[in-house]
């Protein structure tokens, strides 16, 4: 039996059980959230003016098939989840978010994406016994080698809603990564909470966002490429045992947390590129011995280097100093203001 649907009418509502084929109205432009769950759907033509399919619109569907428009931009959380019928589909270029659980547990055994720059949420196809992967010019027979390319190229695309988002593409328990030259921007939270010791990074690298290496308890070295210009708030925050950090000459800003609570880190020199230091840059550096300030420093917080109980030598300009009130004299006269440090 075939059947049209008008409008935003959802197919749950249709009294109507023997439908296998459904044309959906031309000038829908979404599928409403659980439209056609649970139904006996198995077939779905869809318009070409669709731009989202939303959350659990087609979930615990038999459809067994359907094309994607050219369109469409968005296809939403469990859209598709548990669909054991549908066995191939095809992204569309204008694809640019698959949500969380999108494909997840359904039948898909072929599945291809025809665009590089589309974010895939965690776990969209978690569960599905997929043998043909086709994606960036590049046709994949092992799913984890899609999912680790697929991770690395879009590092800057993701934004991690929960820790340990690298473990859940790369595997547990690695220990070494290598930025791959091809990543310009590293995401908010992309490493956050991961086990790994040491982290390589090319010269193409130019951001660091937001807590995109917090609390790697177990990473050791940083060493950054003079091509970072930009390091986000508590990047590196929780690195308890950090013990080297080489800052890019490029760096401008050390922002707020960047390495709060990077215990084992006992000597720092900034570039003379950076111009101002913000609130807790190193708060609880308790190891923290001596610090090299830059010469164009414009601004240091007055709390940027608060609890750095260890801290006993502060070079700026050539010069240590090792006696606070001397040191505040100094900047407080030069406009940049007081530090409370040797607390």
């Amino acid at each position: 039996m075939v059947k049209e649907i008008k409008g935003d009418t959802p197919f749950c509502l249709i009294d109507e059980k023997e439908i296998e084929t459904v044309y959906i109205d031309k000038y829908a432009t979404y599928i409403e959230e659980d439209c056609f769950r649970c139904s006996q759907v198995k077939n779905v033509v869809l318009p070409l003016y669709l731009a989202e399919i939303k959350d659990q619109a087609f979930q615990d569907c038999s459809i067994e098939s359907i094309i994607l428009p050219k369109g469409l931009k968005k296809i939403g959380s469990s859209a598709f989840a548990r669909c054991k019928s549908l066995k191939k589909i095809v992204i569309p270029c204008t694809v640019d978010f698959i949500g969380y659980h999108a494909f997840s547990y359904s039948g898909l055994e072929e599945i291809i994406i025809d665009t590089p720059n589309i974010e895939i949420n965690t776990e969209a196809f978690s569960g599905c016994e997929l043998k043909n992967i086709y994606w960036n010019g590049k046709y994949y027979l092992d799913v984890e080698k899609f999912i680790k390319d697929y991770y690395f190229y879009s590092l800057d695309k993701l934004v991690a809603r929960e820790a340990n988002i690298a473990e859940r593409y790369l595997g547990r328990g690695f220990t070494e990564v290598t930025i791959p030259s091809y990543i310009r921007v590293i995401g908010r939270n992309a490493f956050s909470e991961c086990s790994m010791e040491g982290v390589s990074f090319w010269e193409n690298l130019i951001a660091i966002n937001e807590e995109a290496f917090f609390c790697c308890e177990r990473l050791k070295e940083i060493n950054l490429p003079d091509s970072v210009e930009y390091i986000g708030p508590s990047a590196f925050k929780g690195c308890s045992r950090l013990i080297k950090i080489v800052l890019p000459k490029n760096l401008k800003i050390i922002n707020e947390d960047t390495f709060t609570g990077c215990h084992a880190l006992e000597k720092i020199k900034i570039p003379d590129s950076v111009e101002e230091i913000k609130c807790c840059a190193f708060c609880n550096c308790n190891n923290l011995k001596e610090i090299h300030l830059p010469a164009n420093l414009r601004k240091i917080d007055s709390a940027a280097l608060t609890s750095c109980k260890d801290l006993s030598k502060i070079y700026y300009k050539d010069v240590c100093y090792t006696d606070k009130e001397q040191f505040n004299a100094l900047i407080t006269g030069l406009g940049l203001c007081s530090i409370d440090v040797w607390r």
